[in-house]
């Protein structure tokens, strides 16, 4: 006899096998890539919680310099600074290259290729590059914060009794924009940052008007100020008085 299959919405023998392998394969699809993904987050947790308890030293090198008040790596070597001076070297201890000044309280900032020294409460700033100096500048108010960008722009807070003056300067120390923080108006500025593209800054101002102490956040954009700062948007806290920021965008 004949045995017939088909018809209409009717699966032959092997077309239902068919069927029933491609959903097979669809499932085991579907399970490798949520096994990879809890691997990957499984694998993320634990390196973002892993903790060291032991270390071994690579190198040691003696250093003759205990007048130095900081370190850092910076473009791959090592910079260090004191009061009166600042040096660059490798990891190995040869000197590349040294800078005498004389500051107060010298405090630094990094981004990409420039490092910038200035002196808090004082008048100096100093950019450098991974060859040495780039710029100095004396500015003629103390100087409240200073940072520096990726292009090497600096900006500088500063201030003189009831105002406060934010300036943008080109890596060459020409002016590339300026602005004034009336303290009566605005508060007293106590921290700002410049960011990575140096065309924003983040400015921290703490306001005690009416005996409410808040700390106000403005963001300034001047990619396109013509010479003037102005600023964006603003946030306000009566709980969080940072006295240093920084820009991530």
């Amino acid at each position: 006899y004949y045995e017939l299959f088909g018809g209409d919405g009717d699966d032959g023998p092997e077309e239902g096998v068919g069927k029933k392998r491609r959903r097979g394969g669809r499932v085991l699809i579907v399970l490798a890539v949520l096994l990879l993904a809890a691997g990957t987050a499984g694998l993320y947790a634990y390196f973002a919680t892993r903790t060291y308890r032991d270390y071994e030293i690579k190198q040691e090198v003696a250093r003759n310099d205990e007048e130095r008040i900081g370190y850092l790596a910076f473009a791959g070597n090592l910079f260090s600074y004191s009061r009166d001076g600042a040096s660059y070297s490798d990891f190995d201890d040869a000197l590349l290259w040294s800078e005498s000044f004389d500051m107060e309280n010298p405090v630094t900032d990094v981004s990409g290729g420039y490092l910038l020294l200035y002196d808090r409460q004082r008048t100096q700033t100093i950019l450098f590059s991974a060859k040495g100096v780039v710029n100095e500048q004396v500015m003629n108010l103390p100087i409240v914060s200073a940072s520096v960008a990726q292009d090497g722009r600096i900006a500088v807070l500063m201030q003189d009794k009831d105002t406060g003056y934010l300036q943008l300067f080109e890596p060459d120390g020409s002016l590339a924009a300026s602005g004034e923080l009336h303290m009566k108006n605005t508060g007293y500025p106590i921290a700002m940052d410049l960011s990575d593209s140096g065309t924003k800054m983040l400015v921290s101002v703490l306001n005690l008007n009416d005996g409410d102490i808040k700390t106000t956040l403005t963001f300034y954009d001047f990619s396109e100020s013509g010479g003037s700062l102005h600023s964006k948007e603003s946030a306000s806290s009566r709980e969080i008085f940072p006295t240093s920021i920084e820009y991530s965008a």
